[in-house]
């Protein structure tokens, strides 16, 4: 199941983790070509869990709201993060 349809089955306001994939960068050190392979075993990507409460899908991107406001009750979030659908491995939903 794609990321999309999983969270497209998750209600809104749902806390779930997100375990997803950024690039790596190389600074300052400089990479051959034909030093590439080698490179690439040693700055693989990075891994990240991201723990938040679903707020949507827009773009292509997933949005997770966190330090919800319990004393608004428009449900506002003091923080937002957005991690793009193709880059997510795995997306686990939390009860509570």
């Amino acid at each position: 199941m794609t990321p999309k349809s999983y969270l497209k089955k998750i209600k809104l306001n749902t806390p779930i983790i997100v375990t997803w994939v950024d690039a790596s960068d190389s600074y300052g050190e400089g990479v051959k070509v034909a030093e590439l392979n080698k490179w690439a075993e040693r700055n693989g990507p990075t891994r990240y869990e991201t723990i938040g409460f679903f707020m949507g899908i827009i773009n292509e991107r997933c949005f997770l709201g966190f330090n919800k406001d319990s004393s608004s009750k428009s449900g506002l979030y003091r923080g937002v993060a957005e991690v793009p659908l193709p880059m997510i491995e795995h997306i686990y939903a939390l009860q509570r």
